[in-house]
């Protein structure tokens, strides 16, 4: 176990080894006689001044969580000038630190007593304890940052919580990785996967790779072609109990879409505009006989209206996928766009194998 000494400037120095450090449980159980007694960490730590502020961070290593830890940190004076306190504040409400003393006197030292827990629910494996010690009005120093850090043990988590997957309707499975963070003593190989309904016919797996967790989802096609799938997905240890959930939604993949999101458009003098947009489709692959990709075909013919009457519009082919549309706004259909209470483009594209209807929200600057 070590220490590693903070500079206000984001600095870390050398690591100086902690004066000392304990674990052990403490007998403070509550009157029930049912809550567990949280285990005592005991730290001495030396500050660094630097910008005004004497600094430490401490290093308390892995952690578990669900726990309540109950930490002492001596802290020493490294200045041969008494130090007086005004008020101690924790960086967190879900716990109290009381001091042995307001005043550090010269090559002294005082003790920081708080109990605080590891949370059940974590999303990353680091987290830290902190402690601002503020100086007295009457001194001169910046007063003392007490930072400390631990690892998580026994973490289970979706690095997020609610995901969109877009599936390709042109292969017969699509595939998708759902990152996992994991922290000892949880197992990949005691870890269980379960589906919602809506999900039958996904094959979900856990997979490592460089050290990375991943939850490993095989979706075929023919469950994504009159709809799209959604539930949650729960991951569980079966050895600690340990679980985690994600809301997933899996659907098919557009055969085309417009971009930006809201179109915008500058009105000129005259009271015209101009709207520029990017429509994308999906590519079509064709196959020969052996099942290999032969070529890719595509194209598209592309209109735009405003309630119900044809707009005017260029069309360049930047892609085999990718258009830029350029749609011409004469005064009279800007003015009933900006009295619409939503002025839309509805758009038609057709390709060899469908037709997409879309729509763009419009937004006038003068």
């Amino acid at each position: 176990m070590r220490s590693l000494l903070y500079l206000g400037t984001g600095v870390f120095l050398t690591c100086v080894p902690l004066f000392g450090l304990q674990v052990q449980a403490e007998n403070d159980v509550g009157e029930s006689g049912k809550s567990e007694p949280p285990q005592l960490l005991e730290f001495s730590v030396l500050p660094v001044f630097r910008a005004g502020q004497y600094s430490a961070e401490i290093d308390a290593g892995v952690l578990n969580v669900g726990t309540n830890y109950r930490i002492r940190v001596s802290i020493r004076n490294p200045s041969n000038e008494d130090m007086a306190f005004r008020g101690i504040k924790p960086g967190c409400a879900c716990f109290d630190v009381k001091a042995s003393s307001m005043l550090l006197q010269a090559n002294k030292a005082i003790t920081l007593d708080f109990t605080a827990p590891v949370p059940k629910k974590m999303a990353i494996p680091n987290a830290s304890w902190q402690i601002r010690m503020e100086p007295d009005t009457e001194s001169d120093f910046g007063g003392i940052g007490v930072i400390v850090r631990y690892e998580v043990a026994g973490l289970l988590s979706f690095l997020d919580k609610r995901v969109v997957l877009e599936s390709s309707l042109r292969d017969d499975m699509a595939e998708f990785h759902l990152p996992l963070i994991l922290t000892k003593p949880v197992e990949v190989a005691n870890l269980l996967v379960n589906l919602p309904e809506s999900f039958q016919g996904i094959e979900a797996t856990v997979l490592t790779k460089d050290e990375k967790h991943f939850l490993n989802l095989k979706v075929p096609h023919e469950l994504l072609k009159a709809k799209y799938v959604s539930g949650e997905i729960s991951c569980m240890d079966s050895t600690t109990g340990i679980e985690d959930v994600v809301y997933c939604v899996i659907k098919g993949e557009s055969p085309a879409a417009i971009y930006p999101g809201i179109l915008r458009g500058r009105v000129t003098e005259s009271g015209s505009a101009v709207i520029s947009a990017m429509v994308r489709l999906a590519i079509t692959i064709n196959r020969d006989a052996t099942g290999k990709d032969s070529s890719t075909s595509m194209g598209a013919i592309i209109d735009a209206t405003f309630d119900n009457k044809p707009l005017q519009l260029d069309l360049t082919k930047i892609s085999e996928s990718t258009f830029r549309v350029s749609v011409k706004l004469p005064t009279s259909v800007v003015d009933a766009m900006k009295k619409s209470k939503r002025p839309e483009i509805n758009w038609t594209i057709r390709t060899k194998e469908e037709t997409c209807e879309l729509r763009s929200t419009i937004s006038f600057s003068e």
